[in-house]
Formats: structure tokens, C-alpha cells, sequence
């Protein structure tokens, strides 16, 4: 019975130290930093004055997690985040779909895409204010305007490397415009779009905190202003924290929702 029960472990150790070993490169890089941030502020009262030990900074998210100010904050900057967002692609993807497959139009209209897409999305943030107030409004067209060129070119760019010959074979068998447009130009441009799409998540996740540091009075970015503002370091790291917590968590979501289109399409 003994030895059975030692042969039964077996595969439960294999299966432990297999996970193991997969999560320690993981690891490393947080726990190397945490190593750095622990050791960094306590070397001095001064330094710590500024750069305060992590328990201190989760002792402040936990104060404001209790308070319900966190939840508040961590919903109100996803939500603008995600307005933003689906408002630049449904915006930009028919547009740089239409623009890829007629060159008249992309003639047209790249030279004032070009001429706009330099401007920064936080060059635009008074406008926004003058235009639409200080909150949801003003906040959610930056971010739009943060995203939407990235969707627009990539999309543009996608549609354009569509193999013309796959478009000529369609044809030849008696596909019409849409059946076209929905069977062959959108499937084959979609691991293009979708890569626009996930660079342009990173840009309205940053944008949004930018966004409510100047014109929101809630969300992470506020709550990073407020903390400067009152000299609470802990609360301004625990911001930043958060945000690269969330950003991965959107990011890694984002890649699950694009590995099962894309296979969905193969």
C-alpha cells in the first residue's frame, strides 16, 4: 500500500515542479524588482520619505479599498478606457477598410490622417475640456483621439497586404463586392486589424490615466494627481502599480480574445 501511494504522488510532483519551472522566469522580474524597491526605501529615512517600502503602499490601497474609493477609481478610468477604445475602432476599421480597397478615397483622405497624426492625444485635452466639460466627455475623446489613428493605419496597412490574387479567385468564381469584403478582404486582413487594435488598447489604457490627471475628478489617474498633490507618495506608486497590474490584465485578455478569433478564421 506504501508503494502504491508513492507511485500515486508522482504525477502531482511532476505536475507541481512542472509549474515550477514555467513560473520562475515569470517570477524573477517582480520579485528582482520588489528585491530593489524594499531595499531602495529603506535605506534612508529621505528616501524612504519619497519612495515609501511596498507595505506602506499597500497599506494605502487597502485603506482606500475599504473606503470603496478604489473600486471607484479602478471602474470609472476602465470604463472610459473601453468607451474610448470601441469608439476609435468602430470609427476606424470601416474607414481604413474602404481606404485600402479604393485608392481614390485613400488619396483623399491620408493627407489630413498624416497632417493629424502627430498631434499628441494630450494636445488635445483643452479642447476636449472647452468642448465637452471636465469629466466622461472630454476624457473619452482623448482616448479616442489617442486610438483611432493607430486602428486607422493598421487596419489601412492590413487591407492593403491582402494577396490581390485571392481577390482575382474570388471573382473569377462570381463573388460579389460584399461577399468579397466579408469572405476574403476582412478574414485575411483581420490578424493585421487585431494587432492595431492591441497596440491601440495599450495607448487608451495610458491615455486614460493621462486624461483624468487634468480633466476627471475620479479614476487611477485622479488618484495619482490627488496623491502628489497631498505629498502622498505611497498612493501615487500604488497608482502606478495598479496600472501596470490592469494593463497586463487587459493585455493578456485581449490576446486570449485574438488567439480565438484567429483560429476561428483558420
Amino acid at each position: 500500500m506504501a508503494s502504491a501511494t508513492s507511485r500515486d504522488r508522482f504525477p502531482a510532483r511532476r505536475f507541481l515542479v512542472r509549474a515550477a519551472t514555467a513560473l520562475a522566469p515569470r517570477l524573477a522580474g517582480p520579485l528582482l524588482l520588489l528585491a530593489l524597491w524594499t531595499a531602495a526605501s529603506t535605506s534612508s529615512p529621505l528616501v524612504a520619505s519619497v519612495i515609501p517600502p511596498p507595505q506602506a503602499v499597500v497599506a494605502a490601497l487597502l485603506q482606500r479599498l475599504r473606503d470603496g474609493a478604489l473600486a471607484t477609481d479602478v471602474a470609472a478610468s476602465l470604463a472610459r478606457a473601453v468607451l474610448g477604445m470601441a469608439a476609435a475602432v468602430l470609427v476606424a476599421v470601416p474607414i481604413g477598410v474602404v481606404m485600402g480597397t479604393a485608392p481614390v478615397l485613400r488619396r483623399l483622405l491620408l493627407g489630413p490622417v498624416e497632417l493629424l497624426r502627430p498631434i499628441s492625444a494630450i494636445a488635445w485635452i483643452p479642447l476636449a475640456i472647452l468642448w465637452f466639460g471636465i469629466g466622461l466627455g472630454s476624457v473619452v475623446f482623448v482616448i479616442f483621439i489617442g486610438c483611432v489613428f493607430i486602428v486607422l493605419i493598421n487596419t489601412l496597412a492590413a487591407v492593403k497586404e491582402v494577396d490581390p490574387d485571392l481577390v482575382k479567385a474570388a471573382r473569377t468564381l462570381g463573388a460579389g463586392r460584399a461577399a468579397i469584403f466579408r469572405k476574403v478582404i476582412i478574414p485575411a486582413a483581420l490578424p493585421g486589424i487585431l494587432l492595431g487594435i492591441r497596440v491601440a488598447l495599450a495607448a487608451a489604457w495610458g491615455g486614460v490615466i493621462v486624461a483624468e490627471m487634468i480633466a476627471a475628478q475620479e479614476g487611477l489617474g485622479y488618484m495619482i494627481h490627488w496623491g502628489q498633490t497631498t505629498f502622498r507618495p505611497e498612493l501615487v506608486i500604488g497608482g502606478m502599480v495598479l496600472i501596470g497590474v490592469v494593463g497586463y490584465g487587459l493585455n493578456r485578455l485581449f490576446v486570449n480574445i485574438e488567439r480565438r478569433l484567429l483560429i476561428g478564421r483558420l
